[in-house]
């Protein structure tokens, strides 16, 4: 089950738990934990905070502050205040589950690069790419160990490796983790996934830095079609691709298309976002830009 009504099934076994066990039950904490989820699932992080909180006071009481129960509400918990934009208390809070993930399976095992991904994305975010490089590069490590080195898996943490090299201007190196993650997701999912489309707009992204808005264009191109498929002409995932697209278009002198793809991304991010959000303000400075070019 999913949405809502997983939290409709989630809300019933707590309150037949707490009914048999009382509040404080080791089961009641596991119940919470998953009405939590179910809220994050549905988009309610605010909730699923407010849930796993409590779960986390509930286990260390019963546990300690150090069991492995509690990597897991940790984790979980660190991305609930991430959605929420509390990403240095995301880190806070991965870290402890590091140690703690570290100290039961030791340091190669796939329960710790579970950690050192989500954690790796925390420092990126939070502006700290050598770092973030450091930790995504441990995991990429032990996850082709267990895994081999083109499991599906493999591939979000290729990305997220891919976006620290480029924080890092190691363009070169950040297109090579793409192309290979593309080769990933291609054989996974087939050319035509969302997954694929996310691996294209990035690989665009770094060719244009890499000086070819002819390589950029064309990878940016079938980005949109499948992105226009799998979510609608007037997606703001369309929208982002349509950005990058038109900016290719422009590196190659079609200012005019450069326009038409920039007033068309703008009108959905407005619609989207409302006028005053920074991926407005962005594509509108784009545009003023490309009103004068030459075209």
């Amino acid at each position: 089950y999913g949405g809502i009504v997983a939290v409709h099934l989630g809300t019933i076994a707590v309150a037949e738990l707490r009914a048999e066990f009382g509040d404080d039950h080791a089961v009641v904490a596991n119940g919470l934990h998953n009405l939590g989820v179910a809220y994050g699932v549905l988009g309610d992080a605010t909730r699923e905070k407010m849930l796993l909180l409590r779960v986390l006071e509930m286990q260390e009481a019963e546990f300690g502050p150090e069991h492995p129960n509690i990597a897991v509400t940790l984790v979980n918990l660190g991305n609930a205040y991430s959605r929420l934009g509390d990403v240095v208390r995301q880190r806070e809070l991965l870290e402890r589950a590091l140690c703690i993930r570290e100290h039961e399976h030791g340091p190669d095992h796939m329960q710790v690069a579970v950690v050192l991904v989500n954690l790796g994305s925390a420092y990126g975010i939070l502006g700290y790419p050598l770092r973030q490089r450091d930790l995504l590069e441990r995991a990429l490590a032990i996850l082709e160990n267990q895994l081999g080195p083109n499991h599906r898996d493999i591939a979000p943490t290729l990305v997220n490796l891919s976006i620290a090299y480029g924080a890092l201007r190691q363009v070169e190196k950040q297109r090579d983790l793409l192309e290979r993650a593309l080769c990933i997701n291609e054989q996974e999912y087939g050319p035509d996934h969302r997954a694929v489309a996310t691996t294209l707009v990035n690989l665009g992204n770094a060719y244009g830095r890499l000086g070819d808005p002819v390589r950029q264009r064309e990878i940016l191109e079938r980005a949109v079609s499948i992105k226009e498929r799998e979510y609608g002409a007037n997606h703001v995932e369309v929208a982002k691709a349509l950005v990058l697209l038109g900016s290719a278009h422009g590196e190659l002198g079609d200012v005019n298309h450069q326009i038409v793809l920039l007033e068309r991304a703008l009108r959905v991010q407005e619609k989207h976002y409302g006028p005053e959000h920074r991926e407005v303000l962005s594509a509108l400075g784009s545009l003023g830009l490309a009103y004068g070019r030459p075209g």
